[in-house]
């Protein structure tokens, strides 16, 4: 059986794909792991025992309380692997798997990064997608968050039509015929930018048999 490998490199730029893990970084994500009777002569790190905070509550909706307290709350004060609090991204990942069940050779090799918000997170994988110049495809109407991270790159914009149920695959196909599937175009988009949830000018939410 002949195992297909999917290049995913070709879709990243080139400043992203110079960029080399910080050391730092890479130490505070040693540390995090770390038990607690070791102390770390880094720098970096400053001593839990001089945090302000030793306790948080947030009230929530229905009524019950969140409190931060203890080892929790020091571990929300303190520095953290880029990736985000060890507990909670190994929480999330177990919600993936559960709710969503990926394949499991593709899943093995996947990280979970956490973010500030969804106009960072979007932010974030734009910058590694794109080059000045890029070819975008891009619904016909579309969050204008979006448009202020994409138009600093000056790219040229290949705009899909939609109608009262979202973006239309039959023009989808019709703009990506101008290019060759598995060609090296540097002018072939990578990437199409749409809004399946509801978060665009329409309010058009993008139903199951078009996804």
């Amino acid at each position: 059986m002949v195992k297909k490998v999917l290049a995913y490199s070709r879709f990243i730029n080139q400043i992203s794909k110079e960029r080399q893990p910080s050391l730092i970084r890479e130490m505070t994500k040693i540390l995090a792991a770390a038990p607690p009777e070791m102390i770390p002569l880094s720098g970096g790190l400053p001593n839990p025992k001089l945090f302000p905070f030793k306790e948080l509550t947030v009230q929530v909706t229905d009524g019950n309380p969140i409190s931060l307290t203890g080892k929790d709350m020091e571990q929300a004060l303190q520095y953290l692997p880029t990736g985000g609090l060890p507990s909670l991204v190994k929480q999330l990942r177990e919600l993936q798997s559960v709710m969503h069940s990926p394949p499991g050779e593709v899943w093995k090799d996947t990280e979970v990064l956490v973010t500030a918000g969804s106009q960072d997170g979007l932010c974030k994988c734009l910058e590694v997608l794109m080059e000045p110049g890029s070819t975008v495809l891009m619904e016909e109407f579309v969050y204008s968050g979006t448009l202020s991270i994409i138009n600093p790159y000056k790219p040229q914009y290949k705009v899909v039509k939609s109608d009262s149920k979202g973006i239309i695959p039959e023009d989808l196909e019709q703009v990506l015929s101008q290019w060759t599937p598995g060609s090296d175009d540097p002018t072939a988009p990578k990437f199409l930018y749409i809004n399946p949830t509801g978060a665009n000018p329409t309010g058009t939410v993008l139903p199951e048999d078009r996804r």
